[in-house]
């Protein structure tokens, strides 16, 4: 907007002849505004070499101490040094993890597969067991019966024996081979 107020000025300002370069300079001058006050590169060549002795210079109407930009920008090279190296440590240490998680999936997964195959080993066990306890007590109610048997088998070969004393010591001469 400034410009073309500015060419608008020129164009109207040269058609005349008397005061118009006055006019011409002060407009000039107005448009400058504060730039004649600023330091131009021309005046201050003199006062740079001073400055940059000191490590002061001007950039862009600014003094900058380049001295602590320069330790600025080693602190911040260290720092990212550090946290690469800090990267690459968690990064080694994620692959370790990595390593060992997969060490313990596999091994998790054989011995999930043994642990199946226990239990099943344990039920076909306890099927066998259970096998084995009926067979028992078929075998200690046939023992118990047979016991009961004998026991009243040998009561009624006792009761047989305690009738006859004669018979049963005859028969005890007889094995004896003595005779009456």
């Amino acid at each position: 907007m400034l410009k073309e107020s500015c060419y608008y000025r020129k164009l109207t300002d040269t058609c005349t002849d008397d005061g118009s370069h006055e006019e011409l300079e002060s407009n000039q001058e107005d448009l400058l505004g504060n730039r004649l006050l600023l330091p131009s590169t021309m005046a201050r060549s003199g006062v740079s070499a001073v400055e940059e002795k000191s490590g002061l210079i001007v950039y862009n109407g600014a003094m900058v101490d380049i001295g602590s930009l320069l330790q600025k920008l080693e602190k911040s090279e260290k720092a990212r040094a550090e946290l690469e190296q800090r990267l690459q440590t968690l990064q080694c240490k994620t692959e370790e993890d990595e390593k060992s998680m997969s060490q313990l999936e596999s091994s998790n997964k054989s011995l999930s597969g043994e642990l199946k195959d226990t239990k099943c080993d344990l039920s076909h066990l306890r099927e066998s067991l259970k096998a084995l306890e009926d067979t028992n007590c078929q075998y200690e109610d046939q023992l118990n019966k047979t016991l009961r048997e004998l026991s009243a088998t040998m009561e009624g070969i006792q009761s047989v024996l305690n009738k006859n004393p004669a018979t049963s010591e005859d028969h005890k001469s007889k094995e004896n081979g003595a005779s009456f």
